[in-house]
């Protein structure tokens, strides 16, 4: 299920809802939707603080939930500036982050350790950002 929405905090509610309902299928617990919130709402954040800054184009987002039987891929979409946030997480050092105080990259940071898999690519223009999380059921055991 894709939606397109207009990229503001105005809209950053009803964006999450969208997404919460697009994982519903695949029956995730409160721990793995609560994660699954806050990365997707870091990701939205962060394109409508900085994706369209100086951008003459359409400030849009695009939001397809593919829910599978174990796991869901959420692709966030943007027009806005070529922006790959995942090329500097590897360099992020949450203790120096607390140290100097320093703003930026810790969203990033944790949306990567929330996430089972966080994919960037540029196509056709477009910022494509693919969270992946993948639903853990516990198996019960026959005494």
């Amino acid at each position: 299920m894709s939606r397109q929405f207009v990229a503001s905090l105005e809209h950053l509610r009803e964006m999450i809802a969208f997404i919460i309902k697009g994982i519903e299928p695949v029956g995730f617990g409160e721990g793995a939707r609560n994660q699954i919130e806050l990365a997707s709402e870091e990701v939205l954040v962060n394109i409508i603080s900085h994706a369209y800054q100086n951008h003459n184009s359409s400030n849009d987002v695009e939001i397809d939930c593919r829910p599978q039987k174990d796991r869901v891929h959420i692709t966030i979409q943007d027009h806005g500036i070529p922006f790959n946030p995942l090329r500097e997480v590897g360099h992020f050092d949450p203790k120096s982050f607390c140290n100097d105080g320093s703003v930026g990259g810790y969203g990033v940071f944790l949306i990567t350790k929330m996430m089972d898999d966080v994919e960037y690519q540029r196509v056709d223009g477009c910022n494509q950002l693919t969270l992946t999380k993948i639903c853990v059921r516990m198996l019960s055991s026959a005494g």
